[in-house]
């Protein structure tokens, strides 16, 4: 590994930061996000939703109509 690919704590802080920021809820996601959403699938109230793609991401696409991950990965 090459030294100047390696992030420092502060690094880290910073960028978990602007991660942050990019999320209108405010806070990370927690598995318990994740557990809720497949939680309400599995009602039998809700058998009729299927072949869908249910982003649990705190609503970054929402603001901006684009997902900022999908960017990420079309830029590299």
């Amino acid at each position: 590994m090459r030294e100047r690919m390696l992030r420092s704590p502060e690094q880290e802080a910073a960028v978990k930061q602007q991660e942050i920021e990019m999320i209108p809820l405010g806070r990370r996601g927690v598995p318990n996000d994740i557990a809720r959403s497949v939680i309400h699938l599995l009602d039998p109230a809700n058998d009729w939703i299927t072949g869908q793609v249910i982003g649990v991401d705190g609503g970054p696409v929402f603001v901006s109509g684009s997902d900022p991950y999908e960017i990420a990965v079309l830029k590299r």
